[in-house]
This record gives C-alpha cells, structure tokens and sequence, in this order.
C-alpha cells in the first residue's frame, strides 16, 4: 500500500509518538510512505534520520478548530496561508500517488479536502477529545463535527471514551477503536523497597487540563505530612501564564526543596528511572500514553477517574483510581501497604505488556487501512 501521512503539527508528543511508531512499523512491512509535515522541528527531524520520506510545508492543519488564546488574534492570517499552500499541498499528494490519505488528529481538516478533489480514500485517526482536554472548539456544534468527520471514509478512535464524546451516536461511517502501541522495553522488575525519599512524578506539557497544580495540592496536603523527604518530579514544559502560576504555587508553600522543575526529558528510560509512582491528574486523558510506559516500566499509576485513565487502569489491580482527596489518600494508602506494591508492578507490566504492543498497534492498522482500501 502507499499511504500518504498528514500530521498535525511537528511536535514529538504523544499522538506524533504512537504515529511515528506506525509508520516505522508499515515500512518495516513494505509499505510505501510519505508525510506531510507543518514544521522542520520535532518529528520531520527524526524522519530525516530515520530515512523516511517526508515533506514540509508550512501551514495550519488543525484550522477547523479554535481555542480561545492570544496567538489566535492572527488566526485569519492561518487560514489565509492554508489557501495559499493548498495547491501545493494537492500537488505533493498526487505526485506521491497514495492509495489513501491518512490524517492524524486535527490533521483531518486539511487531510479531508486534499482526499476530495484527488478522488482517493481517506482515514481520520482521532486521538484526542479537543475540547476536553486542549479546550479546542470545533467550528460550529458537536453536529458540525460529526458531519464533518463522516465525509472521511473511515475514522479510527484512540479509545472508546473519545468515540463516545465524538459522536452522539454511532458515526455513519467506518470506524474501529484501536488502541495505541509502544515499544516494548526489555525489563526485569525485582522487588523494590522504598525509602523515605519516595519519588512522585507528573509528566507533560504545562497546561490547565493536565492540572500539575492539583498534583502539588495533593502532594503538600496528602504526601509530605506521611513522607515528608518525598519529592514530586515535574516532568514537561510550556512556557506562559500557567507555568508561572506553577512556579508561584510551589513559592507560596515553600516547596521548592520537595519539587523538582526537570523541562523535557526525551530519553523514556531516564524518566521512569527518576519515579517510584506515576501520578496522572488530567482532566480528560484521551488515552494516557504515559499511564502505558510507566506500567511497561513498573511503575505503578495513581490516576484520576475518567476517561482514558479509567479505561487502562483496573483500581486495586494494575494501579489505583481516585476521584478526590479521600480517595487519593486512600489509594496511596493501599499501595504502600506491606507487599502490595510490587504486587501492582508486576500486574501492571504484565497488563502492558499482553496488550499494547507496537506489533498489535500497526498490525491492526494495517488491516484496518487493506480493509478501507479495498471496499
């Protein structure tokens, strides 16, 4: 098959992971690809090492979505570029002769289109909520974005959760829920036995639905009373006013010897090798990425009761759930208690490994795509 990649933007977060391990894996099948990519940075910079065809050409995928933010005073000179490079955009496609057009996350918005006038399929892969979790309106109603979505040929969900919140009803068109993969790492997980310096960590990007403040409310109000030499790793970045709303908070409770600042880390290995137990307070996690490689690392998850985290997290089993304070003080009661602990590593890295390998991630892609293709 030849498959011609868009992705949403240049940025090596989650969705640009999970993608760049899809194709990766349909190459190594013998699979033709290209991608086309908004930006130099991030992902088109590892594509060029990896030897990957790609293309980039400067635009804005995801301008059927509008959040409510400074940067979005200059949004119809966005759009204004979009028009510009479209017939570029049409030409590099057709040129390339895909048998489907292959849009990652907002990326449908131009991916849609492109796949019109060229006359060939198109597959949207959607792996966020957007007005959840990037408070992301889409043009018009939820309607508007449903009829939208039903003009791709097919669309795949990174988990049931986003499906439902997509689409009021099932969607007209194709559609399946697959799961994301990764890399399996090679690990031996014997017992640990903590110390007094038990190290928490939150990881991603500096943002509101992420609610990193919440994790230091928690850790200050719940943790330090019981362990007071515990330490919190804040493992992400993004500059602006909640960055600094952060910085205040921790300022405020003199927490500055119990709260590490690291930025980005981008070796996966060196992050989980810094935590004892990964805490995930998003609001809405479409998928929890970061919930899988701390299981595939044993290290267990505290995480809030919704969405993505529900999903991949059996509470008492392969992590704890928690809706409020009683239940966080709760749950990290119970994980600490005796063995229980690294009872819950080995259930979860057994948990991760059975089920979201990269293999079966591209493997049922690929049928999903063959399947597309051909009807």
């Amino acid at each position: 098959m030849r498959i011609q990649f868009i992705a949403h933007n240049g940025q090596l977060y989650g969705a640009n992971q999970v993608l760049l391990t899809l194709i990766k894996g349909l190459i190594g099948k013998g699979h033709d690809i290209s991608v086309l990519l908004p930006t130099k940075k991030g992902l088109a910079e590892i594509l060029k090492k990896e030897n990957i065809n790609y293309t980039v050409i400067p635009c804005f995928p995801q301008f059927m979505y509008i959040k409510l933010m400074p940067q979005y005073l200059i949004y119809p000179l966005l759009v204004m570029l979009n028009i510009i490079v479209f017939p570029y955009i049409i030409y590099k496609i057709n040129k390339f002769k895909p048998d489907i057009i292959y849009s990652n996350t907002s990326a449908e918005n131009i991916g849609i289109w492109a796949a019109k006038i060229l006359k060939i399929k198109h597959i949207s892969h959607v792996h966020e909520f957007m007005s959840l979790d990037h408070k992301a309106l889409f043009w018009g109603t939820r309607k508007c974005k449903e009829k939208y979505l039903e003009k791709s040929d097919a669309v795949i969900f990174v988990s049931a959760s986003v499906m439902k919140h997509v689409f009021s009803i099932f969607p007209k068109t194709n559609y399946t829920v697959i799961a994301n993969g990764l890399e399996i790492p090679n690990v031996n997980i014997k017992d640990k036995h903590l110390s007094k310096i038990i190290n928490f960590g939150i990881i991603g990007v500096f943002s509101p639905g992420k609610r990193q403040h919440m994790a230091v409310e928690y850790f200050n109000d719940i943790i330090l009373p019981y362990y007071p030499q515990a330490k919190l790793h804040l493992i992400g970045d993004k500059k602006g006013a909640y960055k600094k709303h952060l910085l205040k908070i921790v300022e405020n409770l003199n927490l500055k010897d119990n709260i590490i600042f690291h930025g980005f880390i981008h070796d996966t290995n060196k992050i989980y090798d810094e935590i004892d137990i990964l805490l995930v307070f998003s609001e809405a996690e479409a998928f929890g990425l970061v919930t899988i490689e701390a299981m595939l690392r044993g290290v267990p998850v505290i995480g809030y009761d919704n969405a993505g985290t529900t999903a991949l997290v059996t509470s008492g089993e392969t992590g704890y759930l928690f809706s409020d304070k009683d239940n966080f003080s709760i749950a990290l009661s119970e994980l600490l208690s005796n063995d229980n602990y690294n009872n819950i590593r080995q259930k979860a890295l057994s948990y991760a490994q059975n089920t979201f390998s990269k293999e079966t991630y591209y493997n049922n892609i690929e049928e999903f795509i063959a399947k597309i293709i051909n009807e």
